[in-house]
């Protein structure tokens, strides 16, 4: 059996898988999002990209935010964390990469001895932050 022949046809496949609630279209744009901006930081120069980085990345939470089920950061931080619990022990101090809403950090934080997490946009540092300290995360 052929797999999909277009980004359009595997959209409309994944949308039709159980439990998926997008819509081919939703599927679509965070992708195409993705693919514009790593275009724009490719075209840069080295001296650009120093400060271009944290922007691009902030306009990419800001347009496909609002595109993105809500509990999907949670669920991805599950399967995250599934794949790692079994190395994780009061022993260890753990690095979080990317941490983006911090919902992996805040997590792995109650099996770990020290976590520190490291994110690129002030812009998601603080909506972590403010989710950590309301109590939302």
């Amino acid at each position: 059996m052929m797999g999909p022949r277009s980004l359009d046809e595997a959209a409309r496949a994944a949308s039709s898988e159980p439990g998926e609630t997008r819509s081919p279209s939703q599927i679509l744009y965070p992708y195409e999002v993705e693919r514009e901006l790593a275009s724009r930081l490719r075209n840069s120069s080295p001296e650009e990209r120093r400060t271009l980085y944290a922007s691009v990345y902030d306009e990419l939470v800001r347009r496909v935010e609002a595109w993105l089920p809500e509990r999907e950061a949670e669920s991805h931080a599950a399967t995250q964390l599934r794949l790692i619990e079994r190395y994780l022990n009061q022993n260890v101090v753990f690095l979080d990469v990317g941490a983006g809403d911090c919902t992996l950090a805040v997590a792995v934080a109650q099996r770990v001895r020290l976590v520190h997490a490291l994110e690129v946009s002030p812009a998601v540092v603080a909506g972590a932050l403010n989710a950590i300290i309301c109590g939302c995360t």
